[in-house]
């Protein structure tokens, strides 16, 4: 099974900037660095983008429901199969 997680800017940039004790600015170029270098490398591999949705069979906005809650989503959703 394959999992999308996803969340907004400001979501991500808050958990990079306490998981690494970086600044705002930081924790944005990581993020900025770390997608393009996912894009890339799954375009080169599968062809395809990265944040098309219809390619996974679950897609949770992390910003919607937190991490935990994301989780326990994922953890339900594997005992399904």
């Amino acid at each position: 099974k394959s999992i999308f997680l996803h969340g907004d800017v400001d979501f991500r940039k808050g958990r990079i900037q306490k998981l690494y004790d970086v600044s705002a600015e930081e924790a944005g170029r990581m993020i900025a660095r770390g997608d393009k270098e996912r894009a890339d490398y799954r375009y080169k591999f599968i062809g395809k983008d990265w944040t098309d949705t219809r390619q996974y069979s679950l897609s949770i906005d992390t910003s919607k429901i937190g991490v935990d809650k994301s989780v326990e989503l994922i953890l339900d959703y594997l005992k399904l199969f």
